[in-house]
């Protein structure tokens, strides 16, 4: 506290893992006179992650998620779950990943052979065109263009979505899988920071 005063800090925010968290916050619950409401402690970016990891393995781990992961062959029983409570965030990370594009690939077939038997148009000659695009570019590994371009096809894909919604309600399946696709979609965008 003495450095912070020299400073001229009146509040400090410190970042540490989990151990180091759990104490520093036994100790701030305690309340020192001198601490008191001058340092907040958070939890560092690995351990948001693996939190939000092990969320999604706690709603979708016995809907489904585990079987894939598992059935498949892709990992063994207690590597998976292992990996849906957190614990192996860089295999966890790749198989949601996994999921999410075979899940992704699943839902977008679906939908386009709905939207043909209805009678809804599906991909118009732009919209083809940006795909083409974005495969370019992803090729290309211009990754600042990518992303946005990936923004503008998942908000495509989110449209069509709705309006298939809108004409059928949908089943609970259907309701699980686009809730998975919509939090495994976040998971990747943050964790592409931390796991390459």
């Amino acid at each position: 506290m003495s450095v912070a005063h020299k400073l001229g800090q009146s509040h400090i925010l410190v970042t540490a893992d989990m151990a180091i968290y759990s104490k520093t916050q036994e100790i701030l619950w305690n309340k020192p006179e001198s601490l008191a409401g001058k340092v907040t402690m958070r939890l560092g970016g690995m351990h948001h992650l693996m939190a939000f990891i092990a969320s999604i393995g706690k709603l979708f781990g016995d809907g489904g998620l585990m079987q894939l992961l598992t059935v498949t062959g892709v990992y063994a029983n207690d590597t998976a779950r292992l990996m849906l409570q957190g614990k192996q965030i860089v295999r966890a990370v790749r198989g949601i990943k996994l999921v999410l594009e075979a899940l992704s690939h699943l839902y977008i077939t679906s939908a386009e052979a709905w939207a043909k038997s209805e009678g809804v148009v599906w991909q118009d000659r732009d919209i083809k065109n940006d795909i083409d695009d974005l495969q370019r570019t992803f090729r290309a590994k211009d990754m600042q263009l990518c992303s946005l371009m990936s923004r503008t096809q998942r908000d495509f894909v989110t449209s069509r979505s709705r309006n298939v919604n809108t004409r059928h309600s949908p089943v609970p399946t259907q309701l699980c899988v686009v809730q998975y696709l919509a939090i495994a979609h976040n998971s990747k965008a943050h964790s592409l920071c931390f796991v390459v």
